[in-house]
């Protein structure tokens, strides 16, 4: 089972009409056996499927009591799915008849899944366009230094050159932006590393000059 959407997603006609795409591009062709006329998730994927160069092999039921979408379909390039008589079942019949059809490809079109049927049915190696010839600026690699493993060590030199004079926690906090809790944590850290030595009466933070 695939879906582009989460399993607990309810049901919506945007949904259905979306897993349209997957439904056509899993499949070697598609075969309409009843249609409304412009309207309905059969009538829409159909569509959709013929509109896109190049795409699957759309076959059309044309036998029997046929819809008017069937007919309209066709008309829009579907192809007419002949009786069975004389094959053990439809599959075989669609294998002979997808097999019977060429599918150019556009010029200029990049579809999601480019395929060509060819034998009975067996879809080809899948084609890509080939790469056009054009120049092509290489960008220099931009010069950096080693990221820090982790956000204290990265905001660290930051506290630090901050605390060129004793500062309480709140007025850091402050002019840095970040939360006092935070930034107290950052601290704690940084006076068991004896980064920062840590003033009392009144509670300050200062920055050491040696680690001593």
């Amino acid at each position: 089972m695939v879906s582009p959407y989460h399993p607990e997603a309810g049901f919506t006609v945007g949904n259905a009409m979306g897993r349209n795409k997957l439904i056509y591009a899993l499949a070697d062709y598609g075969l309409v056996v009843s249609a409304d006329h412009k309207k309905g998730g059969t009538w829409e994927g159909a569509v959709e499927e013929l509109k896109r160069k190049p795409g699957r092999p759309v076959f059309v039921r044309m036998t029997g009591s046929v819809p008017v979408g069937n007919r309209k379909l066709v008309e829009l390039g579907g192809v007419a799915f002949p009786g069975t008589a004389g094959y053990e079942s439809p599959a075989g019949l669609l294998k002979k008849a997808s097999a019977e059809i060429a599918i150019p490809p556009e010029a200029g079109d990049l579809p999601l899944f480019t395929q060509i049927l060819i034998g009975r049915g067996i879809p080809a190696m899948v084609r890509e366009a080939s790469p056009q010839d054009e120049k092509k600026t290489v960008e220099p690699p931009v010069a950096c230094g080693v990221l820090s493993a982790t956000i204290y060590e990265a905001v660290l030199p930051v506290i630090e050159a901050a605390l060129s004079k004793p500062t309480s926690a709140a007025e850091l906090a402050t002019r840095l932006a970040v939360s006092k809790a935070q930034l107290e944590i950052w601290l704690k850290q940084a006076v068991s590393e004896k980064k920062v030595k840590k003033l009392i009466k009144p509670v300050r933070y200062a920055r050491r000059t040696c680690p001593c």
